[in-house]
This record gives C-alpha cells, structure tokens and sequence, in this order.
C-alpha cells in the first residue's frame, strides 16, 4: 500500500527538523508539525505580550533576531517582519528556517546600533536579551523610541539574585535595583564586561521611557522567567487632537487653559470640537491609556530657557506633539507692558526662592523686546517643522474684555506693534 502524500506543512516540518539536525541549532526552540521540538530555549512565554495585538499587517521589528523565532511567529501571524542579526551565519540559519516554514521575513546581517533606517517605521520593535550586549545602549533603546509608531518590547538584564550567586555582581549592585541606576559589565571577570555592557534596572528604564520622553504610556514591567530578565512593554501615546496653549510666562496661559478645559463655546472657537478633552499641565500627564480623544497642554514658552534642554525640540514635553494626529497651537503674546506689569503683581509674590529668583531674572530680561521675539521666532520655526500635523496655528491676545486672534503668520507685526 502506497504511503500517503505529506501535506506541504509535514514536509517543512521535517526539513526544519533535519536542517536544525545538521546545523546544530540549539538557542531557540522551533515546534515541529508532530508536536516535537527542536532543541533549544523554549521563548514561547514571551507570545502573549508580544501578539497580544492583532499583528495582521503589521511591520514588526526584531533586533537581534538571532535563529528568528520571533519573526517566524510573527509572519505567521500576517506582520511584515524584519529581523536584524549581527552575525552572519545566524542571520543565513534565520533566513533558511523562514523559508523552510514557507513564510515571509526580511533577515538582514547587520548592527542595529550602525544600521541607517532611512524613513523607515515599525509598528512593534522586539529587542529581547540583547540589550546588554550593546556599546551604546541607552542610544539604542532612544533609536527605537524614533523608529516606533506602535509598541516596544524589550527583555533586559537587570541586577538579580542570580548574578550575586554566581559572583557575576556585588552585593551592592543587586541592592541598588531599586534605584534608577544603568551599570556597565564588571571588568574583573574579562569577557562579563564585554557580554554584559549595559545592566538597568526597572526604575532606570521608567527614566527613560516616562521621563526623558512623553511620547509613552506608564511602562509595564515584570519579571521575566529568563535567566532573571526583566520584560518592558511600552505602548506609544495616541492622541487624535492636541490643542498646546503656549506662551511667556504671566501671558495668561492659566486663564486659557482653564476656559478651553472646560467650556465647549470657547473650544470652538479654535476649531477643538466635540469629545473629552483632557487637561496637561505639570509634570506629570494625567491621561488614559489607549487612544485619547482631545488634550490640552499647558506650555511655557520660556520652559527651555536656561535649563538644561536648551530647546524646544529636545524638550520631552513636545514629544505630545508628535504622537497626536492633529495639532492646534494657540500662542499667547500680551502687551509687552501688561507682560512685565503682570508678573510683577502675580508671579514675584510667591513663596518659592528658587522660582523668585528665575522669575525676576526674567523681568530683567523683558526690559528687551528682542529677547522674547528671539523666543517666539523659535517656536513659530518649531512647529512649522509639525507640517501638515498643524490644523490651526493662532496668536491669541487677551487684553482686559478685549480678545484679538490673528494668524500666525502675522505673528511678528503684532509683536512690533505691541512692543512699541
């Protein structure tokens, strides 16, 4: 009796299966149809983090792809999958095993720390167990923040118990876990400081994301059943309107931003329509998780100023900016009299020293128009880099009943006028 034909699934399967066989393939495990598996690390746990989403169409990122489990699993859940790998037989071996599961993936040989990506964007960026074999890798982990639209998941050492046992960290290093603390590879144990470069720890990597950038959500992280890892799920902000009142400080931000927060008459008026509106203003950002409808941000234009981001654009805050569909700025610019006048009467009264003694710098400042139209030709260059994001840019002018809103591009004959 003749043998029945195998189904074009079986025979993949046992091509990857010889194919593992003759290459000695043992870091990451591959199931087999029968139910078998290849040798190696078993990484399925990681799937329900990482297709938690639907992945149909998505372009999934994987650095450090290695044997490319994870574009394998990714491909076969309709993602357009890229794996980067340094090394050069490892990158041939993921290719080879992509193919043999009869799936499309990009393997690309290559360092992810050099690679130029161009104009190149990924919904969902995978970078687990390999960021501690990285030279720069705080670097590394801010290039996937640029080249993110969607998610990040990163696997990552951190100080642990399991290092202290096996003297590859001191006692000291694992109390510091608490700590926002990146420490770098031991160079007592030769090879350790080369094999782990980089170690955070959880509170380090909320520096990072939640901190150094707006652009994310609260991080998600826990434990890893990996050799002690640590695993980061970080999921990028979804804004569909963003209104920022911006303007010097005493130019009224409060006030505006207090009116559009929570009169609907007033949104309107600059074309913020319709659902929730969620206020900024502080540090912290307040706002749910998932997609958000509206939010209004409170912005200092003076907020970069003798500080140390120098500029707007390597300000954290106006990382909002870039994660919202659409971008209405309303800038605030006073009488240049009413601005001095008012912080005199509002702001150099409080109690705080430190502040007291910016503002009154500030005061100083103001005795030269130059100085804020220097600031304000900053901004309005700024958000001109925002492009076709920006669906209103007003200059908005608040004097005792009266209210003027003037294009933005007239912004600098208004300025002149109301300098004089």
């Amino acid at each position: 009796m003749a043998d029945s034909p195998k189904s074009s699934t079986d025979a993949a399967a046992d091509s990857l299966a010889e194919f593992a066989d003759r290459e000695a393939l043992k870091y990451q495990s591959f199931e087999l149809a029968d139910g078998q598996k290849t040798e190696g690390h078993d990484r399925s746990y990681l799937n329900d983090v990482i297709f938690s989403d639907d992945l149909t169409g998505k372009r999934v990122l994987d650095i450090g792809c290695f044997l490319g489990f994870f574009c394998v699993e990714s491909a076969r859940r309709g993602a357009l999958a890229t794996g980067i790998e340094p090394d050069r037989e490892c990158a041939r071996q993921a290719a080879e095993i992509t193919r043999l599961q009869g799936l499309d993936a990009e393997i690309i040989c290559g360092d992810f720390e050099t690679l130029d990506f161009g104009e190149d964007r990924f919904d969902v960026i995978l970078c687990l167990n390999v960021l501690h074999h990285m030279y720069d890798a705080i670097g590394a982990v801010r290039k996937m923040m640029a080249l993110c639209d969607e998610r990040i998941v990163i696997e990552f050492a951190a100080p642990n118990m399991r290092d202290l046992i096996t003297g590859r960290q001191s006692p000291l290093a694992v109390a510091l876990n608490t700590l926002p603390v990146v420490m770098l590879g031991s160079p007592k144990r030769g090879y350790d400081a080369l094999s782990r470069t980089h170690m955070f720890t959880g509170k380090a990597m909320r520096v990072l994301f939640n901190s150094m950038s707006n652009a994310f959500e609260p991080l998600e992280i826990t434990r890893s059943p990996f050799k002690g890892r640590l695993l980061l799920h970080a999921r990028k902000r979804k804004i569909s309107h963003l209104a920022v009142v911006v303007g010097p400080t005493s130019s009224g931000k409060s006030t505006l931003f207090g009116k559009l927060k929570d009169d609907p008459a007033m949104r309107a008026r600059f074309g913020l329509n319709g659902g929730t509106w969620h206020g900024i203003h502080g540090h912290d950002i307040d706002l749910p998780g998932g997609r958000v409808d509206g939010a209004i941000v409170h912005y200092d234009l003076l907020r970069p100023y003798r500080r140390s981001i120098r500029t707007f654009d390597r300000d954290p805050r106006n990382d909002l900016m870039a994660v919202a569909d659409k971008v209405t700025v309303i800038t605030l610019m006073p009488p240049l009299k009413v601005l001095k006048e008012r912080l005199i009467k509002n702001e150099l009264s409080g109690f705080n020293l430190k502040s007291r003694k910016r503002q009154k710098h500030i005061l100083k400042r103001y005795e030269d128009p130059g100085f804020l139209k220097s600031w304000y030709g900053q901004w309005f260059e700024f958000t001109d880099g925002f492009g076709d994001r920006i669906v209103g840019n007003h200059v908005y002018v608040s004097h005792g009943d009266t209210e003027t809103i003037v294009p933005a591009a007239d912004w600098q004959a208004l300025f002149d006028r109301q300098s004089v």
